[in-house]
């Protein structure tokens, strides 16, 4: 599929593509380019961990965006089916009730799965801003950013869903055991934002540093 024909499936007011698969895309967009600027880091003398290793799970969590993406499908139309069931009975209310109870939380693991790829991505993008190819530097700001977008998202879909089954009635507290998640990857947002920041930082130092460089040659 065409990156427009997905963007205007996205626009369409339909429950797939949602706010989860863009998540899961941003996701996929952080993970390829920390693959392309680890493609440009041949020479990784002094690096943590072999350069073809690195590349290998970057591609690897790109993969599974991927399917996270498709998995965020699924949860959205398990979703919206809850809310379109019959409630004119108190039978059916309790039905419907226990459907979106159901529907919320595993739209909730979805996005918790999401997040955890995107931890998984943090130590391989702080390697590559160390020891990478400073060429490609700014590749790799936009991939933290990225990241830190995505891990926002999947921390918000989880409030929400959380929130949602809440609503319906969560009397056994399925959603409990993933607020946990909610912490650590709000702190992971984080790290990931200020990793830009040192990023940016570097790219306005460094063309400064080499026109001094010049002046004195």
């Amino acid at each position: 599929m065409s990156t427009p024909t997905w963007l205007d499936r996205l626009a369409a007011p339909q429950p797939d593509p949602g706010g989860g698969a863009a998540a899961g895309a941003l996701l996929g967009v952080a993970a390829a380019l920390a693959s392309m600027v680890a493609g440009y880091s041949t020479d990784w003398p002094n690096g943590p961990t072999p350069i073809a290793a690195l590349r290998r799970r970057t591609e690897e969590i790109r993969a599974r965006a991927a399917d996270l993406v498709e998995a965020d499908g699924a949860a959205s139309a398990r979703f919206a089916a809850a809310f379109r069931l019959p409630e004119t009975s108190p039978a059916q209310r309790r039905d419907r009730d226990a459907a979106i109870v159901a529907a919320s939380i595993a739209a909730a693991l979805t996005a918790v799965e999401l997040g955890r790829a995107g931890l998984d991505l943090m130590p391989d993008l702080a390697a590559l801003a160390t020891h990478g190819n400073p060429v490609v530097i700014s590749d790799l700001g936009v991939a933290a950013s990225t990241l830190a977008a995505a891990l926002r998202a999947s921390v918000l879909m989880i409030e929400v869903d959380l929130a949602c089954a809440a609503r319906a009635g969560d009397s056994n507290g399925a959603g409990l055991p993933l607020r946990a998640a909610i912490t650590t990857l709000d702190a992971a947002a984080t790290r990931a934002e200020a990793m830009s920041d040192r990023i940016r930082a570097r790219v306005r130092v460094e063309p400064e540093r080499e026109r001094v460089e010049l002046a004195h040659a």
